[in-house]
């Protein structure tokens, strides 16, 4: 009985652990009623070869659409002289095969972005932060969480306001 008891715990807290999105700000900055951002999407180093073109569409259809219904997001009319830029600088999902059968064991999904606001026109950055999400149970999909990195990066963009 004790034995079931120690199995329970410790696979409870292995599914509480779950999907993580954190956002550390390094550099504050306020945008002003109205403003509205060009976006910019890229990767860096090591995650260039590992994200997926699949993984980056997510991201940034995710965005796009968040930014959007935030009324953040500059069209091509707007005359904006802002821009976010997302570098992707670590991803690592696992297959979804491995996810089910080998969960925690297979290690953890993980996308870590770098966020910056820039003055297009001086070449200033008004502000940096980074969100960094990850997965390590076999609970939940790569696009669900893709799609909650980009949710913490407009809920970041919005809480400078």
């Amino acid at each position: 009985m004790k034995k079931i008891i120690a199995i329970l715990l410790i696979t409870a807290s292995a599914l509480m652990t779950g999907c993580a999105t954190s956002s550390t700000i390094k550099k504050a900055y306020s945008l002003p009623q109205g403003e509205k951002l060009k976006l910019d999407i890229s990767t860096t180093g090591d995650a260039t070869k590992d994200v997926s073109d699949q993984g980056m569409s997510i991201l940034k259809d995710r965005l796009i659409e968040q930014l959007t219904a935030s009324n953040l997001l500059a069209g091509d009319a707007d005359a904006s002289n802002k821009t976010i830029e997302v570098v992707v600088t670590n991803y690592y999902m696992r297959h979804g095969a491995t996810r089910a059968t080998v969960g925690i064991f297979a290690g953890a999904d993980n996308v870590q972005s770098t966020v910056k606001v820039k003055n297009t026109k001086t070449g200033e950055y008004l502000s940096e932060f980074t969100v960094e999400s990850k997965n390590s149970t076999a609970w939940g999909t790569s696009k669900g969480m893709i799609q909650d990195h980009a949710d913490e990066i407009v809920a970041t963009l919005k809480k400078s306001k």
